[in-house]
């Protein structure tokens, strides 16, 4: 026999065959050879003993090549808005890997185990797989209805090594498990309304009141998303219905950073705009308070304030540019829908503001007593039966709060829960609440339903 350059063997180059076949081992060398080289052979009559009688030179042709070294690749293949690793509650991904062969000699199949880092996603087909080298393997699997803040792996081993298929060895493997990261969130930023406080109670003509305050925020997981605010519009109520501009002297909307001014009461509606957008970054919560004040003329005598899907005219800002609209939801994904209850318009005097909410009212739920006081008094409130008999008595002082000069209705109001002086629980029916300004000798009264 006659090797290529670098081949070796341990056999002997001439052998003297016992049989048919004559079998040699050859070792290849260390470093791939990328010319074809040729084992070549001759058969001599040792009869003759005569070379050049021997019979044709066979020869075989031979390589030698890179054993096989495999390494393992995943990646997030769709569906399109998934490949960033950002995937929305309820969605899905294609998670796909592959096992390449960096050498060139070839590889029997393999078997690849999918796994993920939590366990209510679901893997549609089996995580279990055969391969085979450079065909990849894809996988479906769905993610959690609801926002993950904390990263998600996803990754994919090499449970079974493919076999050399000229050496029967297992195969070298550069990287035996490789793997993605996801985040289960929106893709683009909630604006979430929350905290919602409106005022309850009445008002006096000539007040301004704080009518309703709340938050926003930019609920943005992953922070690449500002939302820029350009207006915010309300909505008016009024029995009969009357433009905002016929209750309200003025509207403004005080948030951390400024003070706007309604630039429309024209309608049934209190509308602010500015072409000096308020800037909320990713997760930045910012409060607002309307503040509305009452006309001294207003003639009707009560009205709400509320708002809907349209409350908040804004922006999502990415790299910089506006890409698109977003409306203000609750925390549980409702489009925004709240309306004050209704507020009654008083007279700026004693008399004319007393009044009671609810009424009818129930034990449970008890009612407020609201007055306006031009100046700090003492005060004095008694209930009666229709027939005459004392049922409750409460005295205030122009020291108290309840007796310091202003409105109090709401939580400013004096609270009574339908019991007696003894702390027993009344019975249903109508009573008189005769109020007595003691500082200024005014007094009215009114009826009070208890219901149960």
């Amino acid at each position: 026999m006659n090797l290529p350059d670098n081949f070796t063997t341990q056999d002997s180059l001439v052998k003297y065959p016992a049989g048919d076949t004559v079998t040699w081992h050859l070792r290849a060398p260390s470093s791939a050879a990328f010319d074809t080289a040729e084992i070549s052979c001759w058969i001599y009559d040792l009869n003759r003993g005569d070379s050049a009688e021997a019979s044709t030179v066979q020869s075989i042709p031979i390589r030698a090549v890179d054993a096989a070294r495999l390494n393992l690749t995943a990646s997030i293949v769709g569906p399109q808005s998934s490949l960033d690793g950002i995937i929305e509650p309820g969605g899905h991904l294609v998670f796909q890997a592959i096992v390449r062969n960096l050498g060139q000699a070839g590889v029997s199949s393999g078997r690849l185990e999918l796994s993920t880092g939590r366990t209510d996603m679901t893997i549609i087909e089996n995580p279990i797989r055969d391969f085979y080298v450079d065909i990849p393997l894809s996988w479906t699997i769905n993610v959690p209805n609801e926002e993950i803040p904390l990263p998600i792996p996803i990754w994919v081993t090499i449970e079974a090594d493919p076999v050399e298929e000229n050496t029967n060895l297992p195969a070298h493997v550069v990287d035996d498990s490789a793997g993605v990261t996801i985040v289960v969130r929106e893709l683009y930023p909630k604006l979430i309304l929350s905290n919602i406080s409106g005022h309850s109670g009445s008002v006096v003509k000539g007040q301004s009141v704080d009518f309703v305050s709340f938050e926003l925020q930019n609920h943005d997981f992953g922070g690449n998303f500002a939302i820029d605010i350009s207006g915010l519009t309300f909505r008016l109520r009024s029995t009969p219905q009357v433009a905002a501009s016929e209750i309200f002297s003025f509207a403004s909307l005080v948030s951390d950073s400024r003070t706007l001014n309604a630039i429309d009461l024209s309608d049934s509606a209190i509308v602010f705009s500015t072409t000096d957008t308020i800037r909320m970054e990713a997760s930045a919560q910012v409060p607002f308070t309307l503040t509305l004040g009452i006309r001294p003329d207003v003639a009707i005598r009560d009205f709400s304030v509320g708002f809907g899907a349209n409350l908040v005219q804004a922006v999502i800002i990415e790299n910089g540019l506006a890409t698109e609209q977003v409306n203000a939801i609750s925390i549980h994904g409702e489009a925004a829908d709240w309306q004050g209850d209704p507020t009654m318009i008083l007279e700026p005097n004693f008399t004319a503001s007393l009044s009671s909410y609810p009424n009818p009212f129930s034990p449970q739920t008890g009612t407020t007593i609201g007055y306006y006081l031009p100046t700090a008094s003492d005060l004095e409130i008694r209930i009666f039966t229709l027939l005459g008999e004392l049922v409750w008595t409460k005295t205030i002082s122009s020291a108290e709060p309840l007796g310091t000069a202003g409105l109090h209705t709401g939580s400013n109001a004096l609270s009574w829960n339908a019991t007696n002086d003894l702390g027993r629980e009344i019975r249903s029916g109508v009573y008189i609440c005769l109020v007595r300004n003691l500082t200024s000798g005014e007094e009215a009264k009114f009826k009070i339903a208890v219901v149960k």
